[in-house]
């Protein structure tokens, strides 16, 4: 097992940082894990802020669940698009295509 902890109260307590070009690319591979939380994120007091300069892809084999707990937001600058095999479910509202 290898653990990375700091003691270092500071915004950058931990960084990993890239500075040598544009084909730069970071990566956390599990190659075995089988849990549904094989690559866990948690912020136990805080949130977790997630920013792209261009594209934010997810991507799932099977089921693709976000839980907000009181309300969720969201706002895009020009056009969203939801799609599915069969429809959309937003609350209680049901959208077919």
């Amino acid at each position: 097992m290898i653990t990375l902890e700091s003691s270092f109260d500071d915004a950058g307590a931990i960084s990993l940082l890239t500075n040598e070009g544009t084909s730069e690319k970071i990566t956390v591979t599990n190659t075995q894990g089988t849990n549904a939380a094989a690559i866990g994120l948690i912020a136990t007091a805080g949130g977790v802020d997630v920013n792209a300069g261009t594209t934010l892809t997810v991507d799932s084999a099977t089921t693709t669940d976000f839980r907000v707990g009181t309300a969720a937001v969201i706002a895009a600058g020009t056009t969203m698009y939801v799609s599915g095999a069969g429809g959309a479910k937003f609350g209680d509202d049901v959208a077919t295509w």
